[in-house]
């Protein structure tokens, strides 16, 4: 009898650790989903000459910063707006992500509100001319707790 108790007793744990462990991963892998997604190009010209403009273009997908010189920088505003609860990650990939930095990253956007962010480019003195590209990832995350 002892011996039976004892295997229920094991039981009842090993399937109160299995439940318990479903739910952490459930939990783990819920805050994951992606409900949306954008990805937009970017690009920056870097000139050894000083006196070389710049120029920004901006687009849905799209965000160019043009042709900048060494020292230099810019800022480029951007709009962000949802129609549902979401939590946003950016991502700057590509050899352009040494010199572009964002503003805010991992945030909740709230259904219909619109937030402003800034993308800035800083060139430093010792970048080596020449063109510089990449992407820009936005994710838009179901939170975890909504």
């Amino acid at each position: 009898m002892k011996k039976r108790m004892k295997f229920k007793s094991s039981f009842i744990s090993i399937l109160i650790l299995v439940v318990l462990l479903t739910v952490i991963l459930t939990i783990g892998i819920y805050q994951y989903i992606v409900i949306d997604y954008k990805e937009v190009k970017t690009g920056i010209i870097v000139n050894a000459d000083l006196r070389a403009g710049f120029g920004i273009m901006k687009g849905n997908d799209f965000l160019y910063f043009g042709s900048m010189y060494r020292g230099g920088m810019v800022e480029q505003k951007v709009d962000l707006k949802s129609d549902y609860r979401a939590w946003v990650k950016i991502k700057i990939e590509g050899n352009i992500s040494d010199f572009v930095s964002v503003s805010e990253n991992n945030f909740i956007l709230e259904p219909y509100q619109q937030k402003e962010i800034t993308f800035t480019a800083s060139i430093p003195e010792t970048a080596i001319p020449g063109n510089y590209t990449g992407d820009i990832r936005f994710y838009f995350l179901k939170p975890i707790f909504s």
